[in-house]
């Protein structure tokens, strides 16, 4: 009887191992070459998790023709700023769409064409489906991929991707639950505002202005760069660090036209996105409807494409022959450690997210002043330099000068449009203005005309 017992425990043990060999050697799935979905998204970058709002994105993907849309809302910030995307991936051409704003995004590359080199590690359970794990690490390249099936079918994406420049990995999760496999063609048409040459702001004129860079030591030069204004750049500097190449900001006057064009993102010496002869312009990370383009943002800031091609050449004056802006000079550079010492990451922290009112007061005031004890940052180089003694008060005057005139503006776009929507900014910091707005405001609201409010 011991003998038997034995055996049949030895046979036990042998055929646990033997099945779990041969689960370990199990050949990766063939995934479904169509299928549409709800997508859960969540994306987490410094541990900061990113999660689509309430309602669950969309995804369809045809495997057969190469296609595939991406479809789903974020908050970066709070509820007040869900940032709708998609991002539609044709055979040969790609579009990344922004709160209704297009650019030219990459071309369809297939999602699960790693998954036949991929190892089984295990099972488990997700959105009432067993689930068998499949894994693919690529060393070299630092990214490790992870499939969890039902079979063939796909039932979460889960992939990680170390950044050395940042020194950060950056995690992404796409759970697919109410699976169906067929998908419509047609949501693979891009819209209409994809074509063409996108909008022009009206109502534009030509003025001088004050525009941030944080940038690497020595890159003076706008062309082909993004900037921001005070509390625009403030918000960039926040979610950026100091982590990588960039490490100076910088204050610069540049004459501009404001008939505004789309954004467009410039990265590498060169831009991208639709674009006219004009500079570009939308709210800090596009987070309004198209972007902000033609808003003057002053509750959450702005964010400005200097694309060379329109840069005035050869004394052209502004707004003539093609040209769209000339950067004057570089008022004031400080070193982003200073930022640093005076408290800069920690005010970040205070604010949580948009609008940064905190920090963008310690942000402004190390341009205002060069002395630590007022909150301020040596120049390491730029005009103010130059000025003598009077440079750095000179400088803090020309700056509350540009905050007068963003606010004028806001007026005037408001009064413009027989709306209010730019005058519930921040509050004014100068009482007259404050004033004049209240009187402007009972002024519309008198009008016949009904005043319009947007979102």
């Amino acid at each position: 009887m011991h003998s038997r017992l034995s055996s049949f425990f030895f046979l036990f043990c042998l055929c646990t191992f033997l099945a779990g060999c041969l689960a370990k050697f199990q050949k990766p799935p063939t995934i479904i070459s169509q299928f549409s979905s709800n997508l859960i998204l969540i994306e987490q970058i410094k541990g900061i998790a990113l999660n689509t709002t309430k309602d669950p994105g969309v995804y369809y993907i045809d495997r057969i023709n190469n296609q595939s849309l991406t479809g789903f809302n974020i908050e970066y910030f709070s509820s007040a700023y869900p940032v709708n995307f998609t991002i539609l991936a044709l055979s040969k051409i790609g579009y990344e769409i922004m709160n209704e704003q297009c650019r030219p995004g990459t071309n369809f590359s297939d999602p699960f064409s790693w998954v036949p080199f991929s190892r089984y590690v295990g099972e488990t359970e997700l959105l009432g489906l067993k689930c068998q794990i499949w894994n693919l690490f690529l060393s070299k390249q630092q990214i490790n991929l992870t499939l969890l099936a039902n079979g063939s079918v796909p039932v979460a994406f889960l992939e990680s991707v170390f950044i050395p420049l940042y020194n950060e990995t950056i995690y992404i999760t796409m759970e697919f639950p109410n699976l169906v496999q067929s998908v419509n063609s047609q949501v693979f048409d891009p819209p209409d505002y994809c074509f063409g040459h996108g909008i022009v702001c009206e109502g534009g004129n030509v003025t001088d202005m004050l525009t941030y860079r944080f940038h690497p030591p020595g890159e003076l030069s706008l062309d082909n760069r993004n900037t921001g204004d005070a509390l625009g750049d403030t918000a960039f500097v926040c979610l950026a660090g100091l982590s990588g190449p960039d490490q100076h900001i910088s204050l610069f006057e540049v004459t501009v036209n404001t008939s505004w064009g789309q954004y467009q993102l410039c990265n590498f010496n060169s831009c991208v996105g639709i674009g006219v002869d004009t500079v570009g312009h939308e709210a800090t990370d596009g987070i309004k409807f198209q972007g902000g383009q033609c808003d003057t943002n002053l509750n959450v800031g702005n964010w400005f494409s200097f694309n060379s091609t329109f840069k005035c050449q050869n004394n052209s004056a502004v707004g003539t022959n093609n040209c769209a802006w000339i950067q004057q000079e570089t008022l004031k550079t400080i070193d982003g450690a200073c930022l640093l010492q005076n408290g800069f990451f920690a005010a970040c922290k205070e604010d949580g997210g948009l609008p940064y009112t905190h920090a963008v007061a310690v942000f402004e005031n190390s341009f205002k002043y060069s002395n630590s004890s007022q909150g301020g940052c040596p120049a390491i180089s730029g005009a103010v330099l130059d000025w003598g003694e009077r440079g750095q008060e000179m400088l803090a005057k020309r700056m509350e000068e540009e905050k007068h005139k963003q606010e004028l503006e806001a007026i005037r776009l408001a009064k413009d449009r027989n709306s209010l929507d730019d005058l519930f900014m921040l509050p004014f910091h100068n009482q007259f203005l404050t004033d004049y707005i209240n009187f402007e405001i009972n002024q519309l609201n008198a009008k016949a005309k009904p005043v319009v409010v947007r979102n």
